[in-house]
């Protein structure tokens, strides 16, 4: 999904160039927001509560970068903390997104993220059988390239 790819590129970058691959993000972010819906091959509409985290998220993003100083001004005033709480915002963006993504590796990846949390909370025995079954699944994704 672009937008998964251009967080990405986003918080590995270093220097000015930086403002304009945040630009491209909350421009992908917005465009995402607007159509509130998972990529054609998925279908499905987007939750409420991930649309309105979605954009809540987008939002801070957004005040984050335009705390950012300008183009000519951003060897002089930038720090790593500004740059740091964009890709903070960036990565609770991301696991929204891949949520409607059609990469089934991310899909899998976020499954096996929330199957870990309820399974410490509940310290269930069925709850740690669904994340062995998701881990299979991604073992055979990586293995084979395709659904399971």
């Amino acid at each position: 999904m672009k937008l998964i790819d251009t967080i990405n590129k986003a918080k590995e970058c270093k220097g000015e160039e930086c403002l304009v691959m945040w630009d491209d993000v909350e421009e992908l972010s917005a465009a995402v927001a607007h159509s509130g819906k998972k990529s054609a091959k998925t279908g499905g509409e987007m939750t409420e509560k991930d649309m309105e985290e979605f954009r809540a998220i987008i939002a801070d993003m957004k005040k984050e970068r335009e705390a950012l100083p300008k183009k000519e001004e951003f060897d002089e005033k930038i720090t790593t903390e500004k740059l740091e709480a964009i890709a903070a915002a960036a990565n609770k963006l991301e696991k929204i997104v891949v949520k409607y993504s059609e990469d089934e590796m991310a899909q899998i990846e976020a499954k096996i993220i929330d199957a870990i949390t309820t399974a410490k909370e509940t310290k269930s025995a069925v709850d740690w059988e669904v994340v062995e079954e998701l881990m299979a699944q991604k073992s055979h994704l990586k293995k084979f390239g395709g659904s399971t």
